[in-house]
């Protein structure tokens, strides 16, 4: 087991990578937006383009379209290659009519939207955690899967009851999609990572605390709280950034 100076070590090596990550490519500078159409036999897609502000001249622009911006899958997926505006619209060019989508906001590591496409407009319909639910799901059961490694190797070490895994269990069904779904509408998930990981350790510290039997102390509940948190913000997020696509 390790202690705890190298894990603090470890953790605050892994801040450091994952926003590099977030701020280099492939990662941050993609953009992933899936579409959905209403009725495509009666469009007839032309192209589809960025709309966005360019700061440096304090104008919107119009002339990112096609291959300038996206990769393309039959339409239904676009993956924005070149940049990540922090706020942009899709400009759909019909045969007969051209629609744009609601604003969208770049929102950090996971880069996704959901379109939908009707006759006369563009929906918004992203889902609520900011990412399909596939990537969701990968992402909760690759931090829960790592979190009970690192909790059944404490508890065994210790010789402690290893049903006590099923607090790590209830634990992170309840930190893990709230910080989430914050990070997605409210924070930025770059926010969310920096501000919210350290909430989440110190509640899921206090729940351990007052859950493990037999009781542990104050110390040791934070101990592996940290050790179950950094090894799940390491390999959680880098399987997450690999894998999301």
């Amino acid at each position: 087991m390790m202690n705890l100076k190298t894990t603090v070590s470890i953790f605050l090596i892994a801040l450091t990578v994952q926003f590099s990550f977030a701020d280099a490519l492939p990662f941050k500078s993609n953009e992933h937006i899936e579409v959905e159409y209403e009725n495509i036999d009666t469009l007839q897609l032309v192209k589809i383009g960025c709309i966005y502000e360019d700061d440096s001249v304090n104008d919107t622009i119009y002339d990112c379209e096609g291959s300038k911006c996206f990769y393309y899958d039959g339409f239904r997926f676009l993956k924005m290659t070149r940049f990540v505006p922090n706020s942009f619209k899709i400009i759909f060019h019909f045969k007969d009519r051209v629609l744009v989508s609601p604003v969208l906001y770049d929102n950090g590591n996971t880069s996704f939207h959901k379109l939908k496409v009707r006759q006369n407009g563009v929906e918004n319909i992203t889902p609520i955690f900011g990412t399909s639910l596939r990537n969701y799901f990968l992402a909760f059961f690759s931090t829960l899967f790592i979190e009970l490694l690192m909790a059944f190797s404490y508890f065994k070490k210790n010789k402690m009851d290893l049903s006590n895994v099923k607090y790590v269990v209830l634990i992170n069904s309840i930190s893990h999609p709230i910080l989430w779904l914050i990070s997605a509408n409210y924070i930025g998930f770059s926010a969310g990572n920096l501000f919210g990981e350290p909430v989440v350790l110190v509640l899921e510290a206090l729940l351990l605390l007052k859950l493990i039997s037999p009781k542990i102390s104050r110390t040791k509940a934070f101990y592996l709280s940290f050790l179950m948190n950094s090894m799940s913000f390491i390999i959680g997020g880098i399987l997450y950034l690999i894998f999301r696509n």
